[in-house]
């Protein structure tokens, strides 16, 4: 039954996230997943079934991971980030209210219980609306821990959709040009070996901390930007190829965004 129970909350939760991949966390408060080492976590079954279902879906693409309850900070960081590539990439909700808990499966089959009907995964999303969501993301790489922002479902059909709209508020053109100025300055190796450059946006899919690259063209102009200001260069993918590093020697305003993406670093 309770299997049962959280298959139907896993089908309306897909329902009002309106994005195809989808996780649920659904580790019990009593027994959350500890780091032992970098390398090293112990936790229940429930938590390693977890990194199971994380890993098939740890591919760079966003990934909506529906906690069935709200998280410690430091449980929230390992949920998206112990062990994963793409830690950035999964975009962390949790339920509005700190009494909301569905790891427990008595709890689950009584709330599932509520959507009856011919369509209970429409029933179960219009449900759960009044439940979800606290969005979970980290403003700055270090020093700070994350913010949690309640999303408008009133505005928006879909958690998706309201992701979309808050990510953007939260990481505008700017965050991006300024935290790839940071890396370039700080850690240029990350930078060294990039063929083609649309390659720069991977560090932004990698780290939390680091804007969410929900337009990943963010990153490539922050990059561009950065070689006109001459903190880095870029050059045409062919022997002798023409070397672009500003001031003197900007990417030409004619290049497209899809032809400086095929440029070399």
């Amino acid at each position: 039954m309770a299997h049962d129970a959280l298959e139907s909350l896993k089908a309306g939760l897909e329902r009002l996230a309106g994005y195809h991949r989808l996780l649920l966390y659904r580790v019990p408060a009593q027994e959350p997943p500890v780091v032992v080492a970098s390398i090293f976590a112990r936790g229940p079954q429930e938590w390693w079934q977890f990194v199971d279902e994380r890993r098939a879906l740890d591919t760079g693409e966003f990934t909506i991971v529906a906690s069935l309850r709200t998280l410690a900070d430091a449980e929230a960081r390992i949920v998206l980030d112990w062990g994963s590539r793409f830690g950035n990439a999964f975009l962390l909700l949790e339920p509005l209210d700190d009494a909301f808990d569905l790891t427990q499966p008595d709890r689950l089959e009584r709330f599932v219980a509520q959507a009856n009907g011919g369509d209970p995964a429409g029933h179960l999303a219009d449900l759960l609306r009044r439940f979800y969501g606290t969005w979970v993301f980290w403003p700055a790489p270090e020093g700070q821990g994350p913010l949690r922002v309640q999303l408008d479902l009133s505005r928006h059909a879909t958690l998706a959709e309201a992701l979309q709209a808050e990510m953007a508020r939260a990481f505008p053109p700017p965050a991006f040009a300024t935290a790839l100025r940071d890396l370039v300055n700080k850690e240029e190796e990350l930078f060294a070996s990039l063929s083609p450059v649309a390659r720069v946006v991977i560090p932004f899919f990698s780290r939390l901390g680091l804007p969410i690259p929900y337009d990943p063209r963010l990153v490539t102009r922050a990059f561009r930007q950065a070689v006109n200001e001459g903190l880095t260069w870029v050059r045409e993918p062919v022997d002798d190829g023409p070397l672009y590093r500003g001031p003197s020697r900007p990417v030409p305003e004619s290049l497209s965004d899809e032809e400086f993406e095929a440029l070399v670093r």
